[in-house]
């Protein structure tokens, strides 16, 4: 990475400031920008737009609207004086819009205005510094009527609106230079092949405080990377409780989210015993393990010195004799990809495991895991690669085709 880009973020003022939040730090910026600066705003937002959704601010004199912040969930909305809605702006800076969001977006604005006499032109813009922001069933935004603008056409639009005020201008200018910036940073990361950055990456990212941010760009990626390999084979479901119904054409569950701050990546199917099997990667952490549950406090659940829940002996029996080629058995490393030659569990005892204290959807459970870990030279493709085959291998163990 840049160092000298580093240490201009760093010794950036608003960049600093805008750490506590960043998101909403950027929406109160902008938004505070067209309350203040209303015939630039209009300019700046015309910028962006590029011609397209011509006619948006039709009729918009500088005192003819407002700008509001969180105007039925909208990050930034601009409403005219008649109340009908004349664009929004979806400020995605952690995380990705899906189709239903967007869409939903799109009909709160038509039920919104047609409530209003006259029909008007709106336009919706996406802000974000992940190009790579789509459904992956949907890879058009025009048809959604969204229009995706980067932070670097944010930069380029906003630094040639200048204000009369010489202390706004070095704001702006602050501001238009940091964004710049971080959105060189955030695709220079992006365009790493890697699965897992150097622990010196991963520091600069900490001091930038946006190792989050860019942690959950690379697990959405791999998301989607799996997403296209497994639905070949499987179906995915986005659901746990659809696993239910039964198996015979492969159910799966797959979804990633964040855990203890580190981003995490889940697939799980039903045993034939009714049981959650699950492959996890966090971290370096490449995961099997087995989710039991029980309704009350029965033989295979018990709790610890600690008030938490654990495995009873008779629990770990269970496993034992259901689950050894993937939990607890001598030879259970061999079940796992190969990442090296001389991979061991990575655990000190038999098993780690997740236990929470209370009852979790009316049962008490207890997710059992053994992990090995990945090396930082991977990349994400082979990871891919080699989950598939896992996922592969653990159903033909487990045959979970006669899931009730």
């Amino acid at each position: 990475m840049d160092k000298g880009i580093i240490n201009t973020l760093k010794q950036s003022p608003l960049y600093n400031l805008s750490l506590a939040n960043k998101e909403l730090f950027h929406s109160n910026f902008i938004a505070w920008f067209g309350r203040v600066y209303p015939k630039l705003f209009r300019g700046f937002i015309n910028d962006l737009l590029e011609d397209k959704y011509q006619g948006w601010d039709k009729g918009l004199e500088d005192n003819s609207f407002h700008v509001e912040r969180e105007f039925l969930h909208f990050d930034i909305c601009v409403i005219d004086n008649d109340g009908r809605i004349r664009l929004v702006i979806e400020n995605k800076i952690k995380s990705i819009p899906t189709k239903k969001q967007l869409e939903g977006y799109v009909n709160d604005v038509q039920k919104t205005n047609s409530k209003k006499k006259d029909a008007v032109p709106v336009a919706y813009i996406l802000l974000s510094m992940n190009a790579d922001f789509q459904d992956e069933k949907n890879k058009d935004l025009s048809v959604l009527k969204w229009i995706y603008v980067d932070y670097r056409k944010v930069s380029d639009a906003l630094s040639k609106k200048r204000p009369d005020d010489n202390y706004h201008q070095q704001l702006i200018g602050d501001y238009c230079h940091y964004i710049e910036n971080l959105q060189t940073v955030i695709e220079e990361y992006d365009k790493t092949d890697k699965f897992l950055i150097t622990p010196e990456e991963e520091q600069t990212l900490k001091e930038l405080d946006i190792h989050d941010l860019c942690g959950k760009r690379r697990i959405q990626l791999f998301y989607q990377i799996l997403y296209n390999k497994l639905s070949n084979t499987y179906t995915l479901v986005g659901n746990r409780e659809e696993l239910r119904t039964g198996a015979s054409n492969k159910k799966i569950y797959m979804g990633w989210g964040f855990s203890h701050s580190s981003p995490m990546l889940t697939i799980i199917f039903k045993t034939n015993r009714g049981d959650d099997a699950q492959i996890q990667i966090q971290g370096q952490q490449y995961r099997h393990g087995i989710e039991i549950a029980d309704e009350q406090m029965q033989k295979r659940i018990i709790r610890n010195k600690k008030g938490k829940n654990d495995l009873s002996e008779e629990g770990k029996k269970y496993i034992l004799d259901n689950y050894a080629e993937i939990l607890l058995g001598n030879d259970v490393i061999k079940y796992y990809p190969t990442f090296s030659d001389n991979q061991e569990l990575g655990q000190r005892e038999d098993y780690c495991k997740f236990a929470p204290k209370n009852q979790v959807a009316g049962k008490y459970f207890c997710f059992v895991y053994q992990y090995v870990k990945i090396p930082t030279g991977i990349e994400i493709n082979q990871l891919a690669d080699k989950l598939c085959e896992d996922v592969d291998r653990l159903w033909n163990i487990l045959k979970p085709s006669s899931t009730k």
